[in-house]
């Protein structure tokens, strides 16, 4: 039985009948495009040989169609996108209606010509939103991802397929020290599934890992913003989407309108948004200790002290001359851009050891942490006294002196 869902003008002419029967679409190519399809009439019946076009709205692409004697029509070959549908025959004046498709749809479409008034069935149409054509029978289980999720949801990455996730079954991964970034559905693994982009595969057949930029197939050559839709296919596709037994992606890229336009992102971390956790705050020193042995202490006393000494000095150098860090360190690491060794500086000020971070009073702050968690249950207490020694570090503050920075002595010098 057939739902019918019909818009209406108020001056008349044209109403669109969206119908949640569809025709069965001829296949094109790995589902890169979308169609409308059905029938102009009239309230006697058919309209025969009725002129329908559609114009794109972002690019001025036009499609047109006649009808054929039985008032049937077919656009094929439509880009996902919103379109302004104009109807026109003899008996009555061109009348148009603003759609949108999604990527792969093949929608049936009623246009009745003729003076009516205006409603709005089983629609539900926000403000000024423009009606969205939905096929409703198709067999394929799909999740179409649009335009604006893509420019509007956020993600870790740049990577457009994490926005695969929206789809039911579908898990994306990111994580570059394992296997690098892949999606896969279900149970299944993920070098079995594909990615098309404007209707070609790029299954890997050289390497493992299932399409491009998934396992070793590193690297997507299609950033976030190059895309404009894609959907996601999990059950019942069809045998036109090749070398894949669990998800297929199928995606279009953008392409040029009639108006300019660009875009700028930026990746930036706020140093106010973050903070330390719990066990980050009790071991703050953990990462600073130095250890040596006690026959290299008593053996190598000087060369130590020299050492501390030279250690603390270059830590008081740097923490207050920001352009020479950024330069001596452009000399030894070349691949770091200035901005990125600025940035770097900023956030090491406040760790340089200045007074040799050899603190007594927060080392024995870390020991008690340490020895209340459930790691250190049946662990036999070492006293601070036993490990930490700061003589080494007294002796040179008090020939250098204590300086106003960061990293407090905790003790008197």
């Amino acid at each position: 039985m057939k739902k019918l869902i019909q818009l209406r003008s108020q001056t008349g002419g044209i109403a669109l009948l969206l119908a949640a029967a569809l025709l069965a679409p001829a296949a094109l190519a790995q589902d890169s495009t979308s169609s409308i399809r059905g029938i102009v009439r009239d309230d006697n019946g058919p309209i025969p040989l009725a002129t329908v076009a559609a114009v794109d709205a972002s690019s001025g692409f036009r499609l047109e169609t006649t009808a054929g004697e039985d008032g049937r029509f077919n656009l094929a070959g439509l880009k996902p996108g919103t379109y302004e549908v104009t109807v026109a025959s003899e008996a009555y004046q061109p009348q148009t209606e603003t759609v949108q498709i999604l990527l792969g749809q093949d929608v049936q479409a009623e246009f009745v010509l003729g003076l009516s008034e205006v409603f709005l069935d089983e629609v539900t149409v926000i403000g000024d939103a423009t009606p969205l054509l939905i096929d409703t029978r198709g067999s394929e289980v799909s999740t179409n991802i649009t335009t604006k999720q893509i420019e509007q949801l956020p993600q870790s990455s740049r990577n457009f397929l994490g926005f695969a996730a929206l789809a039911p079954g579908v898990r994306f991964t990111d994580n570059q020290d394992d296997a690098g970034q892949k999606f896969r559905s279900g149970g299944a693994d993920s070098r079995q599934v594909n990615v098309f982009i404007d209707g070609l595969s790029y299954k890997n057949d050289v390497l493992p890992g299932g399409a491009f930029m998934q396992e070793n197939s590193r690297g997507n050559p299609f950033p976030q913003n190059a895309v404009q839709e894609f959907r996601v296919l999990t059950q019942n596709y069809k045998a036109e989407f090749e070398k894949a037994a669990a998800a297929v992606i199928t995606a279009v890229t953008k392409s040029g309108g009639n108006e300019y336009h660009g875009e700028v992102f930026y990746f930036t971390q706020d140093k106010d948004m973050v903070t330390q956790d719990d066990f980050a705050k009790a071991t703050q020193l953990m990462s600073n200790v130095s250890a040596v042995s006690t026959k290299v202490r008593q053996e190598k006393a000087e060369a130590l002290r020299r050492y501390t000494a030279a250690m603390i000095k270059t830590s008081r150098f740097y923490s207050e001359n920001k352009e020479q860090w950024v330069t001596d360190m452009a000399k030894l690491r070349p691949d770091i851009a200035t901005v990125d060794l600025q940035a770097l500086w900023d956030q090491f000020r406040t760790s340089w050891s200045v007074n040799g971070f050899m603190n007594p009073a927060l080392y024995q702050k870390t020991s008690d942490y340490l020895y209340s968690t459930e790691d250190f249950a049946d662990v036999p207490r070492i006293e601070l006294n036993a490990w930490v020694d700061p003589s080494l570090v007294d002796a040179v503050l008090k020939e250098l002196g204590v300086h106003p920075g960061w990293d407090e002595p905790g003790r008197p010098i």
